[in-house]
């Protein structure tokens, strides 16, 4: 048995004298898969590379297809940064309402840090496949505007020294911004806000709620 951390998530090599360049993908939901060529239940699969690729057979959401089909499937590639030394947190906030006057999600976060850091900030917000309105599946999500804007406080948290990064998005599902912080003993805030009139179907809070 091979562990799963060393199977290959790439195969290049030959069919019949025809080169075939296989993916090993992962459906982020768990369960889900590809249903043609190279799947689990695919003709196409031979013993020897059942034993070399580790093909699962169950549906686990991790599955192989070839790249011609993959490049037709899918539009978009994120790459996830992740190392071992990094430290991730996931944090839960909110659209402010759409009566708010200032446009700010309900949470904003201080940060810290005791030795340089490289920061990087993702926003993801649910889509048709993972609707927010479970108990109404007429009312689907749409994505709104979330914007970052990473600030540096004065030590006293009455006040913004400097502007360190920010940026806007409009209407996108996921929005990235990325930061150098190098002051030891800074303090800053992330604050995240909204422009627009917010997402159809958002989970929304007031700032004063």
């Amino acid at each position: 048995e091979i562990p799963a951390e060393e199977l290959p998530n790439l195969m290049e090599g030959t069919e019949s004298g025809q080169p075939l360049q296989l993916l090993r993908l992962r459906n982020p939901h768990g369960t889900g898969e590809w249903n043609r060529d190279w799947s689990d239940a695919s003709s196409r699969w031979t013993e020897m590379l059942v034993d070399r690729l580790g093909r699962s057979g169950v549906d686990d959401g991790t599955f192989w297809m070839d790249f011609m089909h993959f490049i037709m499937a899918f539009q978009v590639v994120d790459v996830c940064f992740a190392h071992p030394s990094w430290h991730p947190a996931s944090l839960e906030n909110y659209f402010c309402s759409k009566s708010d006057e200032s446009r700010l999600c309900r949470y904003a976060y201080e940060i810290s840090i005791t030795k340089p850091i490289d920061l990087y900030i993702s926003a993801l917000q649910p889509t048709k496949r993972g609707t927010w309105a479970r108990h109404e599946r007429r009312r689907f999500y749409q994505p709104g505007d979330v914007s970052f804007c990473l600030v540096q406080i004065d030590h006293h948290g009455s006040g913004i020294q400097d502007l360190i990064a920010s940026n806007t998005c409009s209407n996108c599902t996921r929005t990235t911004l990325e930061a150098s912080l190098r002051q030891v003993g800074a303090r800053y805030m992330l604050l995240c806000f909204c422009l627009g009139t917010g997402p159809l179907a958002a989970d929304s809070q007031s700032v004063e709620d």
